[in-house]
């Protein structure tokens, strides 16, 4: 593989970013339209308490993984990891954890002491994420998320 750089993710990468988190959600069975998709990206986008981190070469995105910060009483400032995906035919050579050790950065240059990361039930079984954030120092906490829309 060619050389690859991490970068902030930009306006003009909307349409090749949108495609790639369709694939990702529908890879996870999470149902967004690209409608929301497209909304919420252009948020991110512009909140200096959200990071679209992209690492790419030969002329194309490989990989992507979203950060935002919140502040709290259990950890003051705290990021969660929302979202970290590569393409199918770039997976197994180490784009993950370039871009998982750079949105650590991201989250230490702002002071977040604590990160998050949300598991869906594919992620857990069938790409053996929890493994992959154990080996980078992440711990389950034993918690249960609960979501209800508004």
């Amino acid at each position: 593989m060619s050389e690859r750089a991490v970068r902030e993710a930009r306006d003009e990468d909307r349409e090749e970013l949108v495609h790639l988190v369709s694939q990702f959600f529908e890879e996870e069975g999470i149902d967004v339209a690209v409608k929301q998709i497209t909304r919420n990206l252009m948020v991110m986008l512009a909140d200096e308490r959200a990071t679209f981190l992209v690492c790419e070469g030969e002329g194309q995105i490989f990989g992507f993984v979203t950060a935002t910060a919140t502040h709290g009483l259990e950890y003051g400032w705290a990021a969660e990891i929302e979202d970290l995906y590569i393409r199918p035919e770039m997976r197994g050579r180490g784009i993950s954890y370039i871009l998982l050790a750079a949105a650590e950065d991201w989250c230490r240059d702002r002071g977040i002491a604590d990160i998050q990361v949300v598991l869906t039930a594919t992620g857990r079984k069938e790409q053996g994420l929890e493994r992959f954030y154990q080996r980078h120092g992440y711990r389950n906490e034993g918690r249960l998320l609960m979501v209800k829309a508004l």
